[in-house]
């Protein structure tokens, strides 16, 4: 056991000290704080302190093994062995830790039994044994090939190593033109890149008409104007068009009039059969209340149109079904995006495929003049084909999809509208197998790509940033939505151990990570604060609903109105905490694995106050008014929440974190703790020893609490120039900005993360522009100092 001075001199009348218990040991009776008194004696040293071992508790020995160790207690270990014919899994030693965990992963003997692989479509599986390293082999029948590792093995976790190849139909290609004639819609297929001129589009003879007011990638109407007459001055730069460059941009802008507008044609299309059937459903559901009223006949005619409507819809997508969703014709229109990605790809590097990140920073103006539908259709196209028709993906030119995406969303400087890069992250989202498995290939492709492996995690996490300002009407909402997408991405990522590196980088670099700890911040209190309110009017609405008596009495317009707002809600609170759930399960992977950003003064404030006011949503007074019927419907579970929550707080428990708690006076109070460890305990949401862990974080956030009080008291009377003129509280380390104000650097660098302007005159500010002010930090040093001396004891 050991003491901690908090007031005072060690061993002086008024002097505090904090009982604290050795690793391994937490204080189960006594006072945990002393204070000297008067008569020379410690108040509490009647009660003494007693620290106690911690306990991990009995560790249950395995099926079909044994277990040799019968101690429980901190620093005991247990050996495990399983019995002949028994494979274990898991940790052979494990140890009783200072956490109360044992270390290691859960024990298992198995018998390395495995169920029936897979099955393959166009393809036959040979082996018949499915017990541990049993190995199986996939093969295609004639006309097919096989994509992905055709032998399996069974592993000891009872699952079939590798994922299930495919059978793909063998293609012969382009079968060559007749005699005086040629074959309709694959005069590009054979052409070779290097006979295609990039510049053709810019050519005075260009057959296709491109508008200087098409939207350009980089260049703007001015840049793209000077260019354009730069090269028109000597017309003899232009050589004559040639056949091949002529048919492969005609092929591309084919593409962007036929197969573009029909793909979002087919979108739009299932988007109105789905509103047209719920439409139907509603109003089939409650035709008792509208049968018999003044408003029947419209309603049945109403029905009627969209019942006919439904049909003809449902027939002219059975139509695309066959026509637009036919495989040869989706992997001959990949095969041509890849052959456009390749050159984009050359003008950007020459050296393709042998491509370097960073690209230069100086932008080709060839490629900057590009159309913006050039990347924007490959996007398009890209997700209509993972959504509807995955298994395309498996053709051997996605190679060069991958690095195009990877390239691109890591060098965003080269494309000026940000919803473009949105796209291509959006591309990387779907085809996650978290969203959509049958890509799991492509995936691993894009994730173990070797660009990907060292620059897509900083650039993901600055997009995530950038994405807050994009100058659309729209950024607000839209933001939301490409963060959970990057979020995913970020979590498929990590569980890949060669992104690793790249993360630790990134967490241990300083601006750019603290920044995106900055916007989770801001979205998760925006997500969780918009979901909880919106459970709280379904609560209500529920609530009154349940009392059919006074909902009858109630006029039928209201009725309509509070079920209409019923349904916005729900669905508002669906979306809302779909997204609020990735980003505080994005605060937990997070404070896992590294603390010290967290902490820092212009964040541990702000995230402590956060993480309070939600706390105090769901176990303050009002909890019960988020009691919904079904919650599961709207992906709403408030013990996985307060368990998360609770763990943020235990994996940032330091002093400095304490001290950013005891400082939030808006929701912090004992109270609420009391009340978060009431709830943990009754719920069985946390083991023993986390409750306990989180009770001391609780009295050490009371007796900063305490000091807080004094120190109010102390400073009540600092002088105007001592305190900072946003805030009114005492500075600590002025600084002065260019503006001549002055203010204290946390709160100051706070204001930077979310708006890079002074906050007194709007022009820009960064954080190298801060000057200290050394003269005026002693003197309010010296008077802190002071205040201090003269408190009475």
């Amino acid at each position: 056991m050991t003491y901690r001075l908090l007031i005072g001199r060690l061993g002086e009348f008024g002097s505090t000290v904090m009982l604290e218990c050795s690793t391994g040991f937490y204080l189960g009776v006594g006072h945990r704080t002393l204070r000297c008194l008067a008569n020379g004696t410690w108040e509490g040293s009647d009660d003494p302190a007693l620290c106690k071992i911690i306990s991990c508790g009995e560790l249950p020995t395995p099926p079909f093994g044994t277990k040799l160790g019968t101690l429980t207690t901190f620093g005991a270990t247990a050996i495990f062995m399983c019995n002949h014919g028994y494979t274990l899994v898991g940790s052979h030693v494990r140890e009783c830790g200072a956490d109360g965990l044992w270390s290691g992963a859960e024990t298992k003997c198995l018998a390395g039994h495995c169920d029936s692989p897979d099955p393959i479509v166009n393809g036959h599986i040979s082996g018949d044994g499915s017990s541990y390293r049993d190995t199986v082999v996939y093969q295609c029948m004639l006309g097919y090939r096989l994509i992905g590792t055709s032998v399996r093995i069974c592993q000891q976790d009872h699952r079939w190593s590798g994922t299930t190849p495919v059978c793909v139909p063998i293609t012969c290609g382009h079968p060559g033109n007749p005699a005086n004639g040629r074959t309709n819609g694959q005069l590009s297929m054979k052409i070779k890149l290097d006979t295609v001129d990039p510049y053709y589009i810019f050519h005075p003879r260009c057959r296709l008409g491109v508008s200087l007011e098409e939207t350009r990638l980089k260049a703007t109407m001015e840049e793209l104007k000077s260019w354009m007459a730069e090269l028109h001055e000597d017309p003899s730069k232009f050589s004559e068009p040639k056949f091949p460059t002529e048919c492969f941009f005609l092929t591309l802008h084919t593409h962007h009039l036929s197969i573009l507008p029909c793909c979002r044609r087919y979108i739009r299309r299932l988007r109105a059969i789905r509103e047209l059937n719920r439409t139907v459903e509603e109003l089939k559901n409650s035709e008792s209340q509208w049968k018999d009223s003044p408003l029947a006949s419209r309603h049945r005619e109403m029905l009627k149109r969209c019942k006919t409507q439904l049909k003809k819809l449902v027939r002219a997508k059975a139509c695309a079904d066959v026509g637009l969703l036919d495989e040869n014709l989706l992997r001959r229109s990949l095969q041509f995006y890849s052959t456009v990605i390749q050159l984009i790809l050359r003008m950007v590097d020459p050296a393709y495929p042998n491509i370097t990140l960073p690209l230069n920073p100086e932008i080709p103006k060839s490629f900057a003049a590009l159309p913006e539908f050039y990347v924007e259709d490959v996007a398009e196209f890209l997700l209509f084909v993972v959504q509807y028709s995955p298994q395309v993906l498996y053709e051997p030119c996605v190679q060069d999809v991958v690095t195009f995406l990877v390239v691109f969303i890591c060098s965003q400087h080269y494309i000026r509208n940000p919803y473009l890069i949105a796209k291509l992250v959006e591309v990387l989202f779907v085809t996650n197998p978290a969203v959509q498995p049958r890509t799991q290939r492509f995936s691993e492709m894009m994730e173990n790509h070797p660009l990907s492996i060292k620059h897509l995690v900083p650039a993901l996490m600055k997009f995530y940033t950038d994405v807050e300002h994009t100058g659309a009407t729209s950024e607000f909402y839209d933001k939301f939505t490409i963060r959970y997408h990057i979020s995913t991405i970020f979590k498929s990522l990590w569980q890949n151990i060669a992104h690793h590196g790249t993360f630790m980088e990134e967490f241990n670099s300083g601006k750019q990570f603290v920044r995106y700890i900055n916007m989770l911040i801001n979205d998760t209190t925006f997500l969780l604060d918009e979901s909880l309110e919106s459970l709280k009017r379904i609560h209500e609405v529920q609530e009154e609903m349940k009392n059919k008596e006074q909902w009858d009495q109630l006029p039928r317009e209201q009725q309509q109105s509070r079920q209409s707002q019923l349904t916005q809600d729900e669905r508002v609170s669906r979306s809302y905490l779909a997204l609020a759930t990735e980003t505080v399960e994005m605060f937990h992977i997070l404070t896992k694995q590294v603390q010290k950003p967290f902490l820092r003064p212009e964040l541990g404030p702000r995230l402590a106050a956060m993480l309070n006011f939600n706390l105090q949503q769901l176990c303050g007074p009002k909890c019960r008014d988020l009691k919904v019927e079904n919650p599961e419907k709207y992906g709403f579970e408030p013990k996985k929440l307060l368990d998360q929550l609770t763990d943020i707080y235990l994996q940032l428990d330091c002093a400095r974190f304490a001290k950013a708690i005891a400082d939030d006076q808006r929701s912090y109070s004992r109270e609420l703790f009391e009340e978060v460890i009431s709830k943990m305990r009754k719920a069985g949401i946390k083991s023993s020893i986390a409750i306990e862990k989180f009770k001391l974080l609780s009295e050490k956030v009371e007796e900063i609490v305490a000091k807080n009080s004094q120190s109010e008291m102390d400073y009540s009377d600092a002088p105007d120039e001592f305190k900072d003129p946003l805030m009114d509280t005492l500075m600590t380390d002025p600084v002065m900005l260019p503006s001549g104000n002055i203010m204290d650097r946390s709160i100051i660098l706070r204001h930077l993360l979310n708006s890079p302007t002074d906050p007194f005159n709007r022009q820009p500010l960064t954080e190298s522009m801060l000057e200290s002010v050394p003269e005026l930090k002693e003197r309010i040093h010296a008077w802190m100092r002071e205040k201090q001396g003269a408190r009475p004891f």
